[in-house]
């Protein structure tokens, strides 16, 4: 069994002890860090003749239908470019994340938090929506950039306010 793991480089909260883990199973474990998509990391994902889908992560060939297993921790892609115009970091960092999204559609194993399913699951209004169709209670919440409605959403609480510290 062969696990990729997809994380950004200072992401290792819990990565040694599964890799540790996986590897005490007989699992060879691979990690590909996204932070280092496009500088350091070259993506070329190629088809044709007998073998299937190949990754080519710096001088490493990875054969992708050897891979099992996807584990998804974290995209951070681009973060390592050198300085450049604002527009061609915007236009490498957007084919980064393209190149990825269709290299993780190809492995036909197991996705342990697809992409897709995370980006989704970032939508607060989506979260909202569905927690209300399902009946949970839902505190008063405002999503907003307007100062205005803010100062009046803050002056209806009486216990404070949680703000979250980014949104991506």
């Amino acid at each position: 069994m062969t696990v990729l793991i997809v994380a950004y480089n200072a992401y290792d909260a819990d990565i040694p002890e599964v890799t540790k883990a996986l590897e005490a199973r007989g699992a060879q474990v691979l990690r590909l860090d996204t932070d280092a998509i496009p500088a350091a990391v070259r993506l070329s994902l190629g088809y044709g003749g007998e073998g299937g889908a190949t990754l080519f992560a710096g001088s490493e060939a990875i054969d992708f239908t050897t891979i099992s297993a996807v584990w998804l921790r974290g995209f951070r892609e681009g973060r390592t470019l050198p300085k450049m115009e604002p527009d061609h970091h915007r236009v490498c960092v957007e084919a980064a994340q393209v190149s990825l999204t269709g290299l993780l559609a190809v492995p036909d194993g197991l996705q342990l938090d697809p992409q897709e399913h995370v980006r989704r699951a970032e939508q607060k209004p989506l979260q909202l929506k569905v927690a209300q169709a399902l009946g949970l209670p839902i505190p008063p919440t405002l999503l907003s950039n307007n100062p205005d409605a803010v100062r009046a959403f803050a002056r209806l609480g009486e216990g404070g306010m949680i703000i979250p510290f980014s949104w991506q």
